[in-house]
C-alpha cells in the first residue's frame, strides 16, 4: 500500500483511490513525466481490478462491459483487470476472485458497473464479498461506489441524452 502522502498526491492527480489499477488513462492536464512517475513508483503487479456487472441470459448483453475491460487494459496494461457478473454469465464474483488470488494478487478491487444501489448492491454484494474476505484471508477485498453514482458517468450519462 502506499504511504499516506503517495495516495494524497494520487488522489490529486486521478480524483481516485490508493490501488493502483484505479488508475486509467491520465487527465489531459496531467500528461508527461509526473504521470508517468506516479504509474511507476505503484506497484501494479499486486493488484487486481474486477468489474462486476448483473448479466442476462444473452451473452451478447455482456458486450459494452468487454468494452469498458478492453478500454481499462489499453489504459492500465500491467493492471490485471476481468469481468464478473452476479448472473448467467460466468464467471461469477466468487469465481473471478478466486482467479486473482490464484494469479498471486494481494488486493482485489470490485468496481460494480452498476448505475445505482440497488437491492443487489446492497444485500448480495456485500454478502459476496464477506464469503470472499473468508475464503481468501489475507487478501484486500474492496468495493467501490457504483459507477452511475460517479459525477463523470452521470455528465457522460447526460451528454449522451442531449446529442
Amino acid at each position: 500500500m502506499l504511504k499516506r502522502a503517495e495516495r494524497s498526491r494520487a488522489r490529486r492527480v486521478d480524483g481516485n483511490s490508493d490501488l493502483p489499477c484505479n488508475i486509467g488513462a491520465p487527465p489531459p492536464r496531467v500528461k508527461g513525466s509526473l504521470w508517468t512517475r506516479l504509474l511507476e513508483s505503484r506497484r501494479m503487479d499486486q493488484h487486481a481490478l474486477i468489474l462486476f456487472a448483473h448479466g442476462a441470459r444473452d451473452r451478447s448483453w455482456a458486450a459494452p462491459f468487454e468494452q469498458v475491460l478492453e478500454r481499462v487494459r489499453a489504459s492500465a496494461p500491467r493492471c490485471d483487470a476481468t469481468l464478473a457478473f452476479l448472473e448467467f454469465l460466468s464467471p461469477d464474483l466468487p469465481a473471478a476472485i478466486a482467479l486473482q488470488v490464484s494469479r498471486g494478487h494481494r488486493a482485489v478491487r470490485v468496481v460494480p458497473l452498476f448505475l445505482g444501489p440497488g437491492g443487489h448492491l446492497r444485500r448480495e454484494l456485500p454478502q459476496l464479498i464477506d464469503a470472499a474476505r473468508q475464503a481468501h484471508p489475507g487478501i484486500a477485498i474492496e468495493t467501490t461506489p457504483p459507477a452511475g453514482e460517479d459525477a463523470d458517468v452521470i455528465g457522460a450519462l447526460a451528454a449522451f441524452c442531449l446529442r
